[in-house]
């Protein structure tokens, strides 16, 4: 996945958690 490769290791995990927190705050507030 050229995209994802151009970013850390970190800087994905971070991208993840977020997009997962605001996935779960979108159904906590539905």
């Amino acid at each position: 996945h050229f995209a994802y490769g151009a970013l850390s290791h970190a800087e994905y995990g971070q991208a993840h958690v977020m997009h997962l927190y605001n996935h779960l705050s979108l159904i906590r507030l539905a």
